[in-house]
């Protein structure tokens, strides 16, 4: 029995986490969908300052910094006959913004778009500064609650995301 032995050799940890990246497939749910526009933002929620008294003064909660994106679902044509016939073989599209903060990947924006979404300023137009407006649901423990979010981005981004939200928005 012939004998040997194996060298143990230390790897950088650099090189262990870019080949465990290579290797490894990680599912993230967003797979079936096509990111219409991405940037950089900082999202923030409009909560009580003190959660415990409902009385207590509202204000701006920063949620994290991340790279926000605004994904779409395209329909799948039916096979259906019936479908065809009648002209709803395709549905409507489904569109959601995805928001991961930087360094841990953490979801922490998941909240669709809707055609009946006001986005933008505080009224729904154009943002005009570098803040965009909307109702959303941020935590998913309270599944269903809505809450007034806050992106801030870039005055450019701001517009370029109403933008393709609006254009989503007439499709729907």
């Amino acid at each position: 029995m012939a004998a040997f032995s194996r060298k143990m050799v230390s790897l950088p940890m650099w090189y262990v986490r870019k080949w465990l990246a290579n290797t490894l497939s990680v599912e993230t749910g967003e797979e079936g969908e096509t990111v219409e526009y991405t940037c950089r933002a900082k999202l923030y929620n409009y909560v009580a300052s003190d959660p415990s008294k409902p009385e207590s003064k509202k204000e701006w909660k920063e949620r994290g910094l991340g790279t926000l994106r605004l994904n779409v679902k395209l329909p799948e044509a039916s096979d259906d006959p019936e479908d065809v016939e009648s002209g709803t073989s395709l549905s409507k599209p489904k569109a959601r913004l995805v928001m991961r903060s930087d360094g841990s990947h953490r979801v922490i924006l998941n909240t669709p778009v809707r055609k009946e979404l006001s986005f933008g300023d505080v009224s729904g137009n154009e943002p005009k500064g570098q803040y965009v407006y909307f109702m959303g649901t941020v935590d998913v423990g309270e599944a269903g609650k809505l809450e007034l979010l806050q992106l801030k981005m870039r005055h450019e981004f701001a517009v370029k995301l109403w933008e393709a939200v609006k254009s989503l928005q007439e499709t729907m």
